[in-house]
């Protein structure tokens, strides 16, 4: 577009106009490319594989595009000698640069407000949120299923807690080397911890206690082997018979758990512990080899709880784990049985949500660093660079208030919003920066380029937001606030970059403090063109430039 444009406006021949446009628009063109490849690669900088994927890949799209566009562009412009009439800005352009060169302090003010307003105000309301299944897109059968799975059955984020304790049991019911091993004791520590954690909002937990409250133990007694002998002795008393009716001559069945049967041993005076160890062993031994290691491990040092609960955002899911680490911690039972804190989903995605959060700085720092080292190499003036970086930054800024007033949150999606703006948004302010100072850096400079540049920047804006509609219909959820808010912060850095940035630039000539510097720039600004000539090619004449046209 800078180009077409820049050419449409040059007198001569096609190769001539192409020749004055590169001259003109091709280092703005170039430093766009660079700047927006610093933009995306900072990407690569976060420890997040997906987003470094994408960083690259923008990366390299920028090169393909920009080596195709200073290929095709200049031939095909040539071929189809593009012809542009010649007019003058429009007057909402000229209006809208006239108030920042005019009112330049009222309009820092007011760009300094609403950035703080940002910073202070609405970057604490913006959550730090990842919600896994807003990333997962939609009509997918398996994706659909496993929403309705989690909000059913308050499940999907699976993990575990691993317990320290000596579980094991011994199978002899009268050993009189019993070494002091109480399994029973241990168990009932983990039946603690697993009904603390059942109490977690949407949390569930089993345990190899919840197993033994499953599993039933049948009890079936019948009194006539007892009974029948006493009833047939000719020698016992008829009293005896009948009491010995009423107590044996019966049928006694029930059931009970495993876990029933060891709270009841438990009561007993003595032997309970041995009876306990035996009725133990039993259960080991009933469950298949693969059901018991899912538990307990093959040497019953160390057991698993599992903790399930459904898919939530971040931060009911902090909230939750939260409260398992904290039970997972605390002395359960008090007979040594020890506890890790929550391994699993839940946990990982809480790592993740804080490694976007802090990725995000690092990856914009990187970002901005460097946009002003590369400005700062092709301009040969830091300070020019810094300045022309500003609105950038502003913009960057104000992507908190676009995301608080919209309801956004910080997402593995929307993480990357600051970095794609500095790529893509210091490229209006390349243009008009590169065009203030091809035309000397005065007041009139400054209120010639940026008119003359913003159809172009409102040109490039509209194709960005027409190809940034399409992600519209890609099928995820947690795409389209990301879309909203790259769309208008994209406006805002056209809109910074054309009030903002001759702000900034016409404060400083106010002040007597020159944007560039150099012969040649007061030769452009007076009017005049240094000429080299073959013969003598160490003596450059000034020579008043009578023909030169307007800027437009």
């Amino acid at each position: 577009l800078h180009i077409t444009n820049r050419y449409a406006e040059c007198k001569g021949t096609p190769r001539e106009k192409m020749a004055e446009a590169l001259d003109s628009t091709g280092r703005a063109v170039l430093l766009s490319a660079i700047t927006t490849i610093i933009g995306f690669i900072s990407l690569a900088l976060t420890p997040m594989k997906p987003i470094q994927t994408v960083g690259y890949s923008l990366a390299m799209g920028i090169v393909v595009v920009y080596v195709m566009t200073m290929i095709m562009v200049p031939n095909l412009t040539m071929m189809l000698d593009l012809k542009k009439p010649s007019h003058p800005p429009p007057k909402a352009f000229v209006a809208a640069v006239s108030v920042p060169i005019n009112w330049t302090k009222l309009t820092l003010s007011l760009f300094l407000v609403a950035m703080l307003i940002s910073a202070g105000y609405s970057r604490p309301n913006v959550e730090e949120n990842v919600d896994l299944l807003e990333m997962a897109p939609e009509g997918v059968g398996a994706v659909d299923k496993m929403k309705t799975y989690s909000t059913e059955f308050e499940a999907g984020q699976p993990g575990f807690l691993l317990i320290d304790a000596d579980v094991s049991a011994s199978p002899e019911i009268f050993n009189t080397n019993f070494d002091g091993n109480d399994p029973y004791s241990k168990l009932v520590g983990i039946e603690e911890l697993e009904g603390k954690c059942n109490q977690v909002n949407q949390t569930t937990a089993v345990s190899i206690v919840f197993l033994m409250k499953a599993i039933a133990v049948g009890v079936d007694l019948d009194g006539d082997p007892i009974n029948e002998p006493i009833q047939d002795n000719e020698f016992v008393p008829d009293q005896i018979k009948e009491l010995s009716a009423i107590i044996f001559d019966r049928e006694v069945s029930g059931n009970g758990s495993f876990w029933w049967s060891l709270a009841a041993l438990d009561q007993q005076p003595s032997g309970g512990t041995e009876s306990q160890n035996f009725l133990i062993n039993v259960f080991y031994n009933s469950l298949t080899l693969e059901m018991r290691n899912l538990f307990i491990s093959e040497d019953y040092k160390q057991s698993l709880i599992y903790i399930d609960m459904p898919f939530m955002d971040v931060k009911s899911t902090e909230n939750a784990v939260s409260q398992i680490d904290n039970y997972a911690q605390q002395d359960t039972g008090g007979v040594g049985v020890t506890s890790s804190k929550l391994i699993g989903v839940a946990s990982v995605t809480i790592e993740v949500n804080n490694l976007v959060v802090g990725s995000q700085w690092t990856s914009l720092l990187f970002a901005l660093l460097f946009t002003v080292f590369t400005l700062g190499l092709v301009f040969r003036d830091i300070r020019y660079a810094i300045l022309t970086t500003i609105p950038v930054a502003f913009t960057v800024f104000m992507q908190w208030l676009v995301m608080d007033q919209g309801s956004v949150s910080l997402s593995l999606v929307t993480v990357m919003i600051g970095s794609i703006l500095v790529g893509v948004g210091v490229d209006f302010s390349i243009h008009i920066a590169n065009r203030v100072k091809e035309l000397g850096g005065s007041i009139d400079a400054i209120r010639i380029a940026c008119a003359s540049t913003g159809m172009s920047l409102t040109e490039a804006v509209t194709v960005t937001i027409a190809g940034m509609f399409c992600a519209y219909y890609i099928p995820i959820p947690a795409i389209a606030p990301f879309i909203d808010v790259i769309i208008i912060l994209l406006i805002l850095a056209a809109i910074s970059a054309l009030i903002l940035l001759p702000a900034i630039y016409s404060l400083l000539v106010k002040a007597n403090i020159s944007l560039t510097g150099g012969s040649g720039t007061m030769a452009k600004a007076a009017g005049l063109r240094r000429t080299l000539t073959r013969e003598q090619g160490d003596i450059m004449d000034a020579t008043l430039v009578m023909d030169s046209q307007d800027v437009w």
